[in-house]
Formats: C-alpha cells, sequence, structure tokens
C-alpha cells in the first residue's frame, strides 16, 4: 500500500507529534507527492520487464533457437527486460526509503521496527529484490538466449514480481473476501503488464526493423500475435479491474463523491482512449492481412503503438495514485454529495475581478473583527479569478490552434506564443504570499509543495509556447522539438493527476481535485492527439490533430467555470 498506510493520515497525526512544525508538514506532501511519480514509473518498468517476459516467452518464443536477425532482436529484447527489472527494483527501494522518511520524520526512530515489519515494507522488499535478481539474470540471457531452463527461472522471477503485489495493493487490508480481492489484483496487474509490456516490445522491434527492410513479414507475424495476446491481456484486466473498483468505491456516491472514485473515472477515461488505439490497431493488422497487403501495418500502427504506450504510461500513474488513497468504501463519511460535484461542473460566469493582494495575506485583516471568515472568502475569490482568467486565455489560444489547424494561414503559426502570456500571467498570480507578490522569497517558496508545484506548471507553459511556436515556424516542421510539446502535456498532465493540497479539510480538498483531475486526463489526450498528429500521415494524422484542440478546448472551458469555495 501507498500513502494509504504512511502518509494519507500524516497530515492528520504528525502535528500532535511534538517538534513537528508546518515546514516538515510541506516537505510531507512534497514527499508523498514524489512516492506517487515513484509508484507510476514502478508500474511502467514492471510492465517492461514483467511484460516484456512474457511476449518474449509467448510472442517470440525465444526458447526455441533462432539465429541471424533473429537472435539480435531477441537479445534487445532481453535488454529491455533487464532495464526494466532495474527500474522496478530502483523505483520500488526509492519508495520505501521515501515513506521510511515520511515515517521516522513523524514519529521518531523508535518507530522503525515497528514500520520494518509491516507488510508493505516486507513485500516491497522482497519486490526489490526479486526484481534485481530478474535484471541480472535476463542480462545473462544475452549470452544464451535460447537456453529454456534461463527462460524458465526468469518466468518464475517474473511471477514473483506480480505475486508480491498482492500484499501491496489495498486488497490485504480488507477483513473480508481478502484472498479473491488479492487474486484478482495480480491478474489485474498482470493483464496490464503484458498490455504495455508487449507494445513496448514491439516498439524496440519495429525500431530494429526499419533498418532491417527483410523483417517487413516477420512483423506483420508479431503483430498479429500480440493482437491476441493483447486481447486476452485486455479483457482480464478490465474484467477485474472493474471489479476491483466496485468492491472499493462501494456506491454511487462513493464514485463521484470521493478522490479515489474520481481516480477511477480518471483511469477508465484513459483506459477508454487506449482501446480505441488498440481497436485501430487490431482492424489495420487484420483488414490488410486479409487483403494480402502489410503497408497500413507498417505505417498506421507503429504510431497508434506510440499513442498507445502514452496513454497506458499515463494509466500507470493513475493507479499508483489510487494505491496511495483510502478506498471509497472506507471513509463513508468524508465523502462529497454528488450535488456538490455537479455544481463544481455547472456553467457558470467567469470571476473577472480580483480582490486586493492585502485581503488573500495573513494577518492583513487584523483589525477587522471577521477577520477569519474573511481571509478564505478572499483567497477563494483569488483562486478564482486565477483560473477563470487562465481558461479564457486558453479558449483564445485553442481557439487560434483549431483555426490554424482547419484554414492554416501564415499568421496562425505564432498561435503558441499565447503560452509564454499565459505563463507570465500565471507566474505573478500563483501565490499571493509569495515571489513576486508577498514576503516569501523564490527559494523559500520552493520548499513549500504546493508552490513548487505551481512553478513547475508555470515553467511548463512557457515551455509549451515557445517549443511549440519554434516547431511550427520552423522550416522543417518534422523537426525533433515538435516532440517535445506532447511531452511537456503529458508531464503537465501528470501533475494535474497527482496534484497535492494535503494541507486542505477532506471536503474542500475533494471539490478541488476533481477538477484537477478532469483536466489532467484532458492533457494527457491533448499529448496522445498532437503526438500522433505529428506521427501519422493524413487523414489519420489530421484528425489525431483535431482531437488535440478539441481538448484543448475542454481544458479552457473547466478553467472558466472553475469555482472554488472557502468552506
Amino acid at each position: 500500500m501507498g500513502r494509504s498506510l504512511f502518509a494519507s493520515r500524516l497530515s492528520r497525526v504528525a502535528p500532535r507529534v511534538p517538534g513537528y512544525c508546518a515546514e516538515e508538514s510541506s516537505m510531507n506532501v512534497l514527499a508523498s507527492w514524489f512516492v506517487d511519480l515513484l509508484g507510476g514509473l514502478l508500474w511502467i518498468a514492471l510492465a517492461s520487464a514483467v511484460g516484456g517476459v512474457v511476449w518474449q516467452v509467448c510472442g517470440v518464443q525465444a526458447w526455441r533457437r533462432t539465429c541471424g536477425i533473429a537472435q539480435i532482436m531477441l537479445v534487445r529484447g532481453v535488454a529491455v527486460v533487464s532495464v526494466g527489472a532495474i527500474g522496478v527494483a530502483l523505483a520500488q527501494g526509492l519508495q520505501l526509503a521515501v515513506k521510511a522518511w515520511l515515517i521516522l520524520t513523524a514519529f521518531g526512530p523508535s518507530s522503525w521496527p515497528a514500520m520494518a515489519h509491516t507488510l508493505p515494507f516486507l513485500a516491497g522488499g522482497t519486490r526489490a529484490l526479486l526484481a534485481l535478481g530478474l535484471g541480472f539474470a535476463a542480462w545473462g540471457l544475452r549470452t544464451r538466449p535460447n537456453s529454456p531452463h534461463r527462460w524458465a527461472a526468469v518466468s518464475v522471477l517474473a511471477a514473483g514480481i506480480l505475486l508480491s503485489g498482492a500484499w501491496l495493493g489495498h486488497g490485504v487490508g480488507r477483513g473480508h473476501g481478502r484472498a479473491a480481492l488479492m487474486t484478482l489484483s495480480v491478474l489485474h496487474h498482470a493483464g496490464g503488464a503484458i498490455w504495455l509490456g508487449g507494445i513496448i516490445q514491439l516498439g524496440m522491434l519495429w525500431g530494429l526493423m526499419r533498418r532491417h527492410p527483410e523483417l517487413q513479414e516477420l512483423w506483420v507475424v508479431w503483430l498479429k500475435r500480440f493482437s491476441g495476446l493483447a486481447t486476452g491481456a485486455v479483457i482480464v484486466s478490465v474484467s477485474t479491474g472493474i471489479t476491483l473498483a466496485w468492491s472499493y468505491v462501494g456506491t454511487w456516491q462513493g464514485l463521484l463523491g470521493t478522490g479515489y472514485g474520481a481516480l477511477v473515472m480518471a483511469k477508465g477515461c484513459l483506459l477508454a482512449v487506449a482501446l480505441v488505439l488498440g481497436g485501430v490497431n487490431y482492424w489495420a493488422v487484420h483488414r490488410k492481412r486479409r487483403r494480402g497487403a502489410n503497408m497500413t501495418a507498417s505505417t498506421l500502427v507503429p504510431g497508434v503503438l506510440e499513442g498507445e504506450i502514452l496513454l497506458l504510461s499515463g494509466l500507470m500513474i493513475v493507479a499508483a495514485a489510487l494505491a496511495s488513497l483510502p478506498p471509497a468504501a472506507d471513509t463513508p463519511d468524508e465523502q462529497v454529495r454528488i450535488s456538490e460535484v455537479a455544481e463544481v461542473f455547472r456553467p457558470k460566469w467567469p470571476r473577472l475581478t480580483s480582490p486586493p493582494l492585502a485581503a488573500v495575506r495573513p494577518g492583513a485583516l487584523e483589525a477587522s473583527t471577521n477577520s477569519e471568515a474573511a481571509l478564505p472568502v478572499a483567497k477563494a475569490d483569488w483562486s478564482n479569478f486565477n483560473h477563470n482568467v487562465s481558461g479564457l486565455f486558453v479558449l483564445m489560444i485553442g481557439s487560434c490552434g483549431l483555426a490554424a489547424h482547419l484554414w492554416g494561414g501564415p499568421w496562425t503559426k505564432h498561435w503558441p506564443l499565447g503560452w509564454v502570456v499565459l505563463g507570465g500571467f500565471l507566474l505573478v498570480r500563483s501565490d499571493p504570499n509569495d515571489w513576486p507578490l508577498g514576503p516569501i522569497g523564490w527559494w523559500a517558496g520552493m520548499r513549500q509543495a504546493e508552490v513548487l508545484q505551481h512553478r513547475l506548471a508555470t515553467f511548463l507553459v512557457c515551455g509549451l509556447g515557445l517549443l511549440e511556436w519554434r516547431a511550427r515556424t520552423s522550416p522543417a516542421p518534422r523537426r525533433r522539438v515538435s516532440y517535445l510539446f506532447p511531452g511537456l502535456c503529458a508531464f503537465g498532465g501528470v501533475l494535474l493527476l497527482t496534484h497535492a493540497h494535503g494541507a486542505l479539510e477532506p471536503r474542500r480538498e475533494f471539490l478541488i481535485q476533481v477538477s484537477h483531475t478532469a483536466l489532467g486526463v484532458l492533457a494527457l489526450i491533448v499529448a496522445c492527439g498532437r503526438w500522433l498528429e505529428l506521427r501519422l500521415e493524413p487523414p489519420a494524422g489530421r484528425f489525431a490533430g483535431l482531437s488535440a484542440h478539441l481538448a484543448l478546448l475542454g481544458i479552457g472551458l473547466l478553467l472558466v467555470i472553475y469555482r472554488e469555495h472557502p468552506g
């Protein structure tokens, strides 16, 4: 388990510990956010390792004797497995170290013996050791890639990594149906790992095939094998995921009125888009195979596979964030009413007037008898103004981008510079108590989790504008700089999906987080659409670009109607 055991309650428990201070609380929030990011990277690496093993054994049939170029492909696939396994070991080890630091900071060194004997630490340590063993065993396969005995050992280690996850999920802490939930978790993880890991292996093989055109026919055979393997993996992952989600959510109120439920819906949205891309690949492979041609399999499929990797990687990060939250079924008293959630997304006029700076600074209204009630209202109005004006900026940027996409023209290439203007606005307005408006300096403010995230978001916005403007005005529109825009969009989506408001009360925290979750999903769709626009030929590329611009307009609309309540 993630933050549900170590950090989800830390902000409530730790302030009662002698010597605890607000700065430590901010660092705890930042560390917990880092744990979520590590968790996402861990799952991506796990898919690369475990899914890679399944693909090599069942898809490539690596245990059969090969030679020549097939031997080279096998060795490279094994190298991907080895790197993924080492990544699992490193990410798991760092996660345990950060969680240990969180606990020791809050409760002192005396808590170490009890902490070291908890199931999450024991299972996490076991997984790290198994992953390390898999990394070295897979690396050893490079010298004898067709050894059945070595492949059997690698398969056992990969299975052990999956099984250890049963003691790292929510199922191990349930009072009823524990064994069934732990089993479903392992199957769910296995399905996702096979899907993403197989795609990563295909991406590596595609890169090799581009340098060896004689592998064209073999590429189609691999796609056919992967199609069947991925179909089974998706069926297992989706069916077990639905069962687990409903077991941990329990009610519609839990689905719509908790942070856990919001991330479940975000995961479902990303999965739906990934399934659409998977369906496109399935259609391309089987349709062209019946016609006896493989041109589409070599033009459309590789780009769509890259889009699947991007979306599934985002999905893995959402899954890691889910593991760090208590299930909705365990927090019935902290659930927000569905009507309150609907109010968050109800269309309303944007706020275009900002409260004075003095009104949002603690202590500035001490002379007023109602300063305690006035300060939260002023802070909410300040945040609403920032979000709503930012939404108007994004709507204008998105509209100009859509016009450029549909009609073109020399002037339309400069629309990305609107992001730079928005970044300057955010830099000034994000945090009224910090530089440049407040008394807290630049470096002092960076020690606060939310301020750091806001600054990262500001740099991302400016970077998006400058890089995309450079890419669109360059004489060579396919330059590598073009791919930085979707990469930064994806990173921004990850920031939004893991954005922490740990210092807030549960109800207000959720009402803020639910809008950030929706924005994060749309940001990942923008990233995927723009990536596919660059990778695919028309008309598929133009359709993908259109979806990216429409998702960007959706982000603008959500920001325009954003409302933060002081309650």
